[in-house]
């Protein structure tokens, strides 16, 4: 047992003097680390159990067995980070399915997390409860007049923020500790698929940044707050019937009208020309330079306006269906938008730049953010491409793509209401 235990601390050793000495170029260091990894695995096991690698046949199964559990052990106390894929090279997710969690996963999920968070909760208002008593007297007349109440809502949003990368709520929402939300290789991992177009860095997808970029807007009024317009006004579903404005892009923008009017009390000004036909026909090459005009217009004529969103539909694969259960309503799954104005060797000369891309990117991921709170698995991850797609004419624009040709207009119609509830959170601050 003594050469036993000089095996297992020269093992850790050497995993030690590799970490600390590996080059540090990631792909070379994290193929060394592979191969130490199996080496030290095998090391140990042979050595505690040499009985059972003796023959792959004939082996004492209590031996293996235990062997097996001693690799586990080994491979988690030395390699506490997974080193055995990379995120940023892996292939883009291709199917609805790969961007979130299944519903019945979620539900897992939210279950065996909610005993440990409401108890993890309970603990810090219990201390935070007792740290305010003991402070009172200086709080309520010291210098600096801090809130305890406050510090008790500071401390508890601090035990969420140990979590990562999230926790489900009660209602097997999402939440995101800032941490992770401050990191780019989270967020890019997470949260969005960049086209092979373009590019985007750290200093585009600055998490910081964009999370706490103010898009708080007075919501209330007579004049028109948010323009909703079509630059692709023909797109339609499955099922759409012809001549039926309700079943195309332009009766989504009619039914998110009349819920945010109606329900959250915002003026809404829903601008339903055509611009992707010519003569009668469907054409869409001049579509975003004649929706550009329009909304220009619409602007100069509306200042009042502070939001515009660009509401389209996805074309993928037949076999592809975008739906989730929202509020129990099968419900087509929306995918934000965003142009970033280069190309994919992060070169902007030759595309038309936009002003207003940190605000655009800020409203995309504060509205992501919160349909995971809300609404998970109801949207898709943000897509990134390389023009601008008139996103320069506001700095809060969305382009949102709502379900695919192969969603039903009602699935399609039933993700109306929890977009106008992101909207409405997002903008009002709620």
């Amino acid at each position: 047992m003594k050469h036993k235990g000089r095996w297992i601390l020269l093992a850790a050793l050497a995993a030690g003097l590799i970490l600390i000495y590996g080059k540090s170029d990631g792909q070379s260091l994290k193929g060394t680390l592979l191969s130490w990894k199996e080496n030290i695995e095998n090391t140990v096991a042979r050595t505690l159990f040499p009985t059972a690698f003796l023959d792959e046949n004939v082996f004492w199964p209590d031996d293996r067995k235990l062997a097996e559990h001693i690799m586990e052990l080994v491979t988690h106390t030395l390699f506490t980070q997974d080193f055995s894929s990379d995120p940023l090279k892996e292939e883009t997710a291709s199917s609805a399915e790969e961007y979130y969690p299944s519903q019945e996963l979620l539900d897992k999920f939210a279950e065996e997390n909610r005993e440990q968070q409401s108890q993890d909760t309970q603990e810090v208002l219990v201390q935070a409860d007792q740290d305010s008593h003991q402070d009172i007297q200086d709080t309520s007349g010291g210098e600096d007049g801090e809130d305890p109440a406050q510090d008790t809502e500071q401390m508890a949003q601090g035990a969420d923020q140990e979590l990562i990368p999230a926790v489900a709520t009660p209602a097997n929402g999402v939440l995101y500790p800032t941490q992770s939300l401050y990191d780019y290789t989270f967020l890019i991992n997470n949260f969005y698929i960049t086209d092979s177009s373009t590019s985007s860095d750290a200093s585009l997808i600055d998490g910081e940044t964009l999370l706490n970029r103010d898009l708080t807007l007075d919501l209330t009024g007579e004049d028109p707050v948010i323009l909703i317009y079509h630059t692709h006004s023909q797109e339609k579903f499955a099922d759409s019937r012809d001549g039926e404005v309700y079943d195309t892009v332009v009766g989504l923008g009619n039914t998110l009208t009349e819920v945010l009017q109606e329900k959250y009390h915002i003026s809404v000004y829903h601008d339903t020309g055509v611009y992707d036909m010519i003569n009668g026909v469907e054409d869409r090459n001049e579509a975003y330079s004649l929706a550009g005009e329009a909304v220009s217009g619409i602007l100069a004529e509306n200042p009042s306006i502070k939001v515009v969103i660009d509401l389209h539909r996805d074309g993928v694969a037949e076999d592809t269906h975008l739906v989730t259960q929202v509020n129990g309503k099968p419900t087509a799954q929306i995918m934000f938008f965003n142009g970033l104005c280069r190309n994919a060797n992060n070169d902007t000369d030759g595309y038309l730049q936009n002003p207003y891309l940190t605000d655009n990117l800020a409203f995309s991921l504060q509205m992501q953010i919160k349909a995971a709170e809300k609404f998970p698995g109801f949207t898709r991850r943000i897509y990134l491409r390389d023009y601008r797609y008139n996103m320069h004419l506001c700095p809060r624009s969305l382009l949102v793509e709502c379900g695919a040709q192969t969603n039903t207009v009602e699935e399609a119609q039933n993700a109306m209401e929890p977009l106008a509830d992101l909207l409405y959170c997002v903008l009002s601050g709620q």
